[in-house]
């Protein structure tokens, strides 16, 4: 059977929605339809085919329960939390109380008209898997940052999946309102099988500073399919960061409009693989206005036969002079039969710009082994000392702080095992 109409059969299951919501997945799904997923011939997913993460088994997973969160989790027991389970608020786990800003579960009755439409944004580009997510979506978060506000705790979003060998769509909309600064940490996490749908909006208004990092932890049984669609205003600064440590088959995009002049976005990832994962990172930054910069650091590190996809495109419109961008792609090969692909891509149509990028695929750098090796360290422990220091290079653009401590020891476990 088709996969388009697979999920047209499979819709009607879905637990009953608030109207907006309703409203909303039937568009997606007349989109879903008109569209279809992505084929071989689609470039962007040249590497990634649909067809590894969608089948006939996938229907919508009904709401699991936890008595208590994952013990590998970041969060700390007094920190702002919204925790979604099998794609359903689960109030007993969280904790929504933070100060300087608003924090709710998407379904939550609210007076926003407009609500539904923004919801609806991410359908109307063509994109199957932005569709599906729309079309089968049961809850998120929202996330207001009010005007002025410093936030000094992290704000958590943590999804976790139970289910075996079902479809779990949520959405989360994040607002840091002028002046403000935030973080908002998303884990993905759970035990179960199936397929993840996971997508993020995030407006960062005038002079407002945001850190958005993005923990895609899955089980090995788990496929992960994502986006992250950022819209920067006048002098506003964003880090996105994602780590990508689990799953059997995952896709991420990271879509950035530096809509304002004086926009600025910092860009990090770093993607980890063994046996045979597969694990693809697509990328875009598109530079709208004048005086706007972008920076962009992805690193691979894979072993066994996984496979690292690196797609990183900056386009940078008409008239958008004094703009600085750089992206750099670094894969490090820890067996002989571990593979990745890397393509950076330029579009300019500008003339006073500054723009550079860079990529490459290696093993461990024999001068350094040597270095350490002579110390009286084994290969095994000069390996993973290296390693270690290849991630963190990415990690450690994050300011010191607690939750950079625990993200660099999940690193480093993983590592370990």
């Amino acid at each position: 059977m088709d996969a388009t109409q697979h999920f047209s059969d499979v819709h009607g299951a879905l637990p009953p929605a608030v109207p907006w919501l309703t409203q909303v997945r039937l568009q997606a799904l007349a989109q879903l339809t008109a569209s279809g997923f992505p084929t071989n011939k689609d470039e962007a997913w040249k590497y990634t085919r649909a067809s590894w993460v969608l089948s006939e088994d996938l229907g919508p997973q009904p709401a699991g329960a936890l008595s208590a969160l994952p013990a590998n989790v970041l969060v700390d027991p007094d920190q702002p939390l919204i925790v979604l389970v099998d794609g359903q608020f689960d109030a007993s786990l969280s904790r929504l109380d933070a100060d300087g800003a608003g924090v709710r579960p998407l379904t939550a009755k609210v007076d926003d008209p407009g609500l539904g439409d923004r919801m609806a944004l991410a359908v109307s580009n063509g994109q199957g898997f932005d569709a599906l997510n729309a079309a089968f979506l049961t809850d998120g978060a929202i996330i207001e940052i009010a005007p002025s506000s410093d936030v000094s705790q992290p704000i958590h979003v943590v999804h976790v999946n139970t289910g075996a060998g079902r479809l779990s769509a949520t959405r989360v909309l994040i607002l840091a309102k002028a002046n403000s600064r935030a973080t908002v940490v998303e884990h993905f996490m759970g035990t179960g099988s199936g397929l993840r749908s996971a997508n993020t909006e995030i407006i960062v208004q005038h002079n407002a500073q945001l850190t958005h990092i993005r923990v895609q932890d899955e089980s090995a049984e788990t496929h992960h399919v994502g986006r992250v669609s950022a819209t920067l205003l006048r002098d506003a600064r964003l880090h996105q960061l994602s780590v990508a440590l689990g799953g059997k088959v995952s896709r991420v995009d990271v879509s950035i409009d530096l809509d304002q002049a004086g926009a600025e976005v910092r860009m990090d990832g770093l993607y980890m693989g063994r046996n045979a994962q597969h694990m693809d990172h697509h990328t875009f930054v598109r530079h709208s206005a004048p005086h706007t910069n972008s920076h962009e650091l992805y690193k691979g590190i894979l072993d066994d036969k996984a496979r690292g996809v690196f797609t990183g495109q900056v386009f940078v419109a008409k008239d958008s002079q004094k703009i600085a961008s750089s992206q750099s792609n670094h894969n490090l090969l820890l067996s002989d039969d571990a593979v990745a692909n890397t393509r950076p891509q330029l579009q300019i149509f500008a003339d006073d710009v500054q723009c550079a990028h860079g990529a490459t695929i290696g093993r461990t750098d024999p001068e350094r082994m040597f270095y350490l090796r002579s110390r009286g360290l084994s290969r095994a422990q000069a390996t993973q000392l290296l390693t270690v220091a290849f991630a963190n290079d990415v990690l450690f653009k994050l300011p010191e702080s607690p939750l950079r401590d625990k993200l660099a020891a999940r690193v480093a476990g993983w590592l370990e095992t």
